[in-house]
């Protein structure tokens, strides 16, 4: 019995021996097992789903803009873009192109300047740097006529006639310029003076004048002739004398106002002008050739006065023999 249990044992190995043996020994020369075929997908196990292959074209990436390029400023300068907008966008692209012929019409149809196509392709002419523009010429020199300055009878300063003007206060405060009027009197009345001597008195026939100042010391001008006018003869105060006039009567005569006007002595020449006891005297300053401005030294006591002056043909002033010329004002 144990002896048939081995050899049966024996018996069933020694095939399994003899089958492994060739197969190790031809492994190497043994050609790979065919793959197996795809499941084809109509005979797949109903329920499932077939998985799609995974190929490179499936995982190809989302298409690029387009890049800047000359349409693209056509369409900004179309819109009116400025220019520098437009140069700083070429800028931040960092493109350099080739520009055609088509391009430059295209271009230039839609506006663009030579700095806007030099920036697209540097291989054009560079614009040249601008220029300043030249400052304007100077306008002609003209001779222009000065514009006459509208005559104020009340202001000094503007033109007046010659004569003797009082600058006053009106009743309700205003300055105002009254033009002293030449009265020559009437007649002389003479009186003996002296030994043999004669004196002679100009008189008015009015007691007052009809110009009055409210100023004690009243502010004059005086304007003197230009060429060829003859009304007045003395041409600066100089020639003037401020003389107080008397009031009081002399032979009997009232209502008038009186002044001396001529000394005679029968062994002497004749002495014209007046008492110096009743000059007072004035200042005078020059404003303007041939315009004066004359204030008297002190306040006039109320009462009535004038400038003097001979109108004569040897030109006038004391001593001169000629018609006595009074400038009338009164003070109040």
């Amino acid at each position: 019995m144990l002896l048939f249990a081995i050899l049966f044992s024996a018996a069933l190995v020694q095939p399994a021996l003899a089958q492994s043996a060739p197969a190790q020994s031809d492994s190497s020369q043994a050609a790979p097992a065919p793959a197996k075929p795809a499941p084809n997908p109509a005979t797949a196990a109903p329920g499932t789903a077939a998985k799609p292959a995974h190929t490179a074209a499936s995982k190809k990436a989302p298409p690029l803009p387009p890049p800047f390029g000359v349409n693209d400023v056509v369409k900004m300068l179309n819109a009116k873009v400025a220019e520098p907008i437009v140069i700083d966008m070429i800028r931040k692209q960092n493109i350099k192109l080739s520009l055609t012929s088509q391009d430059v019409v295209n271009l230039t149809m839609a506006g663009a300047t030579p700095n806007i196509m030099y920036e697209l392709d540097p291989s054009l002419p560079k614009p040249a740097a601008p220029v300043a523009p030249l400052p304007p010429p100077p306008p002609p020199m003209l001779h222009e006529e000065p514009v006459a300055k509208v005559a104020d009878f009340n202001d000094p300063d503007s033109p007046h006639s010659p004569g003797v003007y009082l600058y006053t206060e009106d009743t309700k405060g205003n300055r105002k310029m009254v033009k002293l009027e030449k009265t020559v009197p009437q007649t002389s009345r003479s009186k003996m003076t002296g030994f043999l001597g004669e004196a002679f008195y100009a008189f008015v026939p009015k007691p007052l004048a009809a110009i009055r100042a409210a100023d004690r010391k009243p502010v004059f001008y005086m304007y003197a002739p230009q060429a060829g006018e003859v009304n007045m003869v003395v041409d600066n105060p100089g020639q003037l004398e401020l003389i107080k006039m008397d009031p009081q009567s002399i032979y009997g005569v009232e209502g008038r106002r009186f002044l001396y006007a001529k000394q005679a002595h029968p062994f002497s020449t004749p002495i014209y002008g007046t008492d110096p006891k009743a000059i007072w005297f004035f200042k005078s300053e020059t404003k303007a050739p041939g315009f004066f401005r004359m204030l008297p030294d002190k306040e006039l006591p109320p009462g009535e006065y004038c400038f003097f002056y001979f109108d004569s043909k040897g030109g006038g002033g004391r001593g001169t023999q000629g018609a006595v010329v009074l400038l009338d004002f009164g003070v109040e």
